[in-house]
């Protein structure tokens, strides 16, 4: 046998082997594609129909809080975050324009306050300019037409539109508390029934004080109104009657002042107790020269209102010229403004000795301090420290009254 080597054995055709093995490998590589194909599809389903679930959970949510706390407590494995983020901001919009709104009003809101309180600042101003031009000639007669009581336009209702309350306050029908100058139907009927209780005492009967006469109050902005809000004790009737503020409010001391602010303003008399204050008043001027040459009038009416308030004069009803003489004679250079006259001088440290007795007495109870004052005025010649706590409790006692 011959042997065999490679030129004598004849060529092979693989081609049919290699298209098989092609084949295959082609129908490998398909069905590898369908199974990634799959397997990406069903997670783009999965993200689609969860994102869209949890995307009307969010529609169904009360709040942008409850929004935010839905999205960061969620499973983010299947979520279109980018998708969920807009939609959640689209959601919110109504929301942040609400705030942009109620952000924008309340800065209006502050503007327009200090507005309206500039106009009612400007508006009472040329009211009382107006009202001087008026009183510059103030008369009860009312034939020469002159401003009074019977005179055009006097004691008109404050509260009819274009009254002095719209005048100065631009409206008196506000019914919101957080806006404008806060006059409304309870303020106007408290002051008409105060004006009612008033006008029905006798003492302003006997007087011939009228219904005309308390409304001109309000028309000349002898009367204002106060809008004190919630915080500040609320609303309120305000006037001033010899350098002292008072509420309308039916008080003895309220009172007393309307009907000597009106029978000064519209009646052109005194009360008793003014006439009666003036007379004690020229007792101590005519007794006591050197006195007002010294301090002044100014200075010379405190010890004079000072003597008045300590021995209650306002209170009694009948002037007495014994009296006038006994409190407001002479008084020597060391009185005091406790009146007491004393031949002792003074210390050099008597301005410590008033500071110190001040800090002794200061917390003792009004009736102490009273007894230790009429026991320290009735003695004779004090030392310079008794004068000094005379001094000292007249202070305490003053201040006190001006605070009544």
């Amino acid at each position: 046998m011959a042997a065999v080597t490679w030129k004598n054995i004849a060529p092979s055709n693989p081609s049919g082997l290699l298209s098989a093995a092609n084949q295959s490998a082609a129908a490998l590589a398909t069905a590898g594609q369908g199974i990634g194909d799959a397997v990406s599809g069903y997670v783009d389903n999965r993200e689609s129909a969860e994102t869209n679930d949890f995307i009307s959970d969010l529609m169904a949510a009360g709040s942008q809080e409850e929004r935010d706390a839905m999205i960061g407590a969620a499973n983010d494995s299947f979520l279109n975050l980018d998708q969920v983020n807009k939609t959640n901001y689209e959601l919110g919009a109504p929301d942040r324009e609400m705030d942009m709104f109620n952000n924008q009003l309340a800065s209006e809101t502050v503007v327009n306050q200090a507005a309206a309180a500039k106009l009612a600042e400007n508006q009472m101003l040329l009211q009382k300019e107006k009202n001087l031009v008026k009183t510059s000639s103030n008369s009860s007669t009312t034939s020469s037409g002159t401003y009074g009581p019977g005179s055009t336009g006097f004691g008109k209702n404050p509260f009819l539109a274009n009254g002095i309350y719209d005048s100065v306050l631009g409206k008196t029908d506000d019914t919101q508390w957080w806006m404008g100058p806060g006059m409304n139907n309870d303020d106007k009927t408290y002051l008409n029934q105060q004006k009612s209780d008033f006008l029905a005492k006798t003492s302003v009967q006997d007087l011939g004080i009228t219904d005309e006469m308390f409304n001109e109050l309000s028309n000349d902005s002898t009367i204002t109104f106060d809008d004190g809000g919630i915080f500040e004790g609320g609303d309120s009737f305000n006037f001033t009657h010899e350098g002292k503020s008072y509420q309308v409010d039916g008080s003895d001391a309220s009172n007393t002042a309307l009907m000597e602010v009106i029978q000064n303003k519209y009646l052109g008399t005194k009360s008793t107790r003014q006439v009666d204050r003036t007379k004690y008043y020229n007792v101590f001027t005519e007794n006591n020269p050197k006195l007002i040459e010294e301090k002044g009038y100014e200075g010379a009416k405190d010890v004079f209102t000072a003597l008045y308030k300590r021995n209650k004069l306002g209170s009694n009803s009948i002037y007495s010229a014994d009296l006038a003489t006994q409190i407001f004679g002479e008084m020597s250079d060391g009185v005091g403004t406790s009146g007491f006259t004393s031949t002792v001088p003074k210390d050099d440290n008597y301005e410590q000795q008033v500071s110190n007795a001040t800090r002794n007495y200061r917390n003792l109870n009004l009736e102490n301090l009273q007894k230790i004052f009429d026991r320290l005025s009735n003695g004779k010649n004090l030392d310079s420290e008794d004068q000094a706590n005379l001094q000292a409790v007249q202070n305490i006692l003053n201040a006190s009254n001006d605070r009544k």
